[in-house]
């Protein structure tokens, strides 16, 4: 078993008094420019963006893996919602685990690439990899990787290779591996908790050879963890009685490049964590019940801006429901909360929002959908 440390000192702060001063802070000011970029019969399925490279990669309902590209201004290139079709057998599940997932981008000294899952020739799921080169696109299946998918990939450019994190299938379920891209013989498991209802999922550190998730404790309650690959050493982040989930750890330039990460706790609460010497202090707090009806939060996801941190969520009753997008800095000394999709249509079923830099500020791109497993793709300014 991994070793365990533990090196939490949480600070009481008054989150009423927080609650008050985020919900006051400059989204009145504020107008969402929220926008419709590809209709429901388009079929864009998971899309998400590369936006260094102006790319976009997403599925089809045909199980087609598809890419696209992205404009200086952050709009659809002329590929627009039709896309370049790269392979024609991808999938977004794997048997018998509850999450699915579709290309995820990669980046390495290698260059951006994109790995997904896709059927071989006897319908035996298998991870692959696709390349640009010189227009077109290079895919070759991942090396010893049958009956293994879903793969997140690793986002720092000085690797030699993009590690990848991912499912394999076994006879009584599954279990949680990482590797090396190129290399099977680095394959090793390691321990997460996985929740459906939340789609929570394990996350690279951005910089570091490291993994957050969850883990249960001895009471059986979900703590945000950390994981070193190379170790396996386990540090246990929080310790208290509400469940975490979405974990994601950075350096926060705002902080002077100390590490933060962002747990949803309770399913309700986002909370912002900043590492002070050994421990990891709690320095912010977002109740979602506390600026909007919408009291879950889903899929939140980090970003920095002009040296600032962000991050953006899905606020609904339920992963798949009438919902709302927000973006909030996580900084308590210079608050931010604004919610960028459009209020006026309220009963909209919004999901997966993702951070997309463009020549002059960010846009969220997310799915809408529109039921009878259609779904189009909108676009919201964020003023940022």
């Amino acid at each position: 078993m991994p070793s365990q440390q533990c090196h939490l000192k949480v600070l009481r702060v008054a989150l009423g008094a927080l609650m008050f001063a985020q919900a006051g802070a400059t989204h009145a000011q504020f107008t969402p420019q929220d926008e419709e970029v590809c209709p429901a019969a388009a079929g864009v399925v998971d899309p998400e963006f590369y936006s260094a490279g102006r790319r976009m990669v997403f599925m089809d309902r045909s199980n087609r893996l598809k890419v696209t590209t992205l404009r200086s201004d952050g709009s659809l290139g002329p590929g627009g919602c039709r896309g370049t079709v790269i392979d024609e057998r991808a999938t977004l599940s794997v048997p018998g685990f509850p999450l699915i997932n579709g290309g995820e981008w990669a980046l390495s000294q290698r260059g951006s690439e994109i790995y997904y899952t896709r059927l071989d020739d006897s319908g035996r799921v298998e991870m692959a990899v696709a390349k640009e080169n010189g227009g077109t696109w290079d895919v070759q299946a991942v090396e010893a990787s049958s009956d293994r998918g879903l793969p997140i990939p690793s986002m720092d450019g000085s690797d030699p290779q993009a590690r990848i994190l991912y499912a394999r299938v076994r006879e009584s379920g599954y279990e949680l591996m990482w590797r090396e891209s190129t290399d099977p013989t680095t394959e090793r498991t390691f321990g997460a908790h996985i929740v459906q209802a939340s789609g929570g999922a394990p996350r690279w550190v951005r910089g570091e050879r490291a993994i957050t998730t969850t883990q249960l404790d001895s009471n059986g309650v979900a703590q945000a963890v950390r994981i070193d690959i190379d170790t396996s050493m386990v540090d246990v982040l929080t310790q208290d009685t509400d469940p975490k989930d979405e974990v994601w750890m950075w350096r926060a330039p705002e902080f002077g490049s100390a590490r933060v990460f962002i747990a949803v706790a309770g399913g309700s609460q986002l909370r912002v964590y900043r590492e002070e010497g050994a421990s990891w202090n709690l320095i912010n707090a977002l109740d979602a019940a506390a600026f909007s009806a919408r009291s879950g939060i889903y899929s939140p996801e980090p970003t920095i801006i002009d040296g600032r941190s962000y991050v953006v969520m899905q606020l609904s009753n339920q992963k798949v429901g009438p919902s709302e997008i927000w973006v909030a800095s996580i900084d308590p000394a210079l608050p931010l909360l604004r919610q960028v999709s459009d209020p006026a249509a309220a009963g909209r079923v919004r999901t997966e929002p993702e951070w997309v830099h463009k020549s002059s500020g960010a846009f969220i791109y997310y799915t809408q959908n529109e039921g009878r497993g259609r779904a189009g793709l909108r676009r919201a300014s964020t003023g940022l």
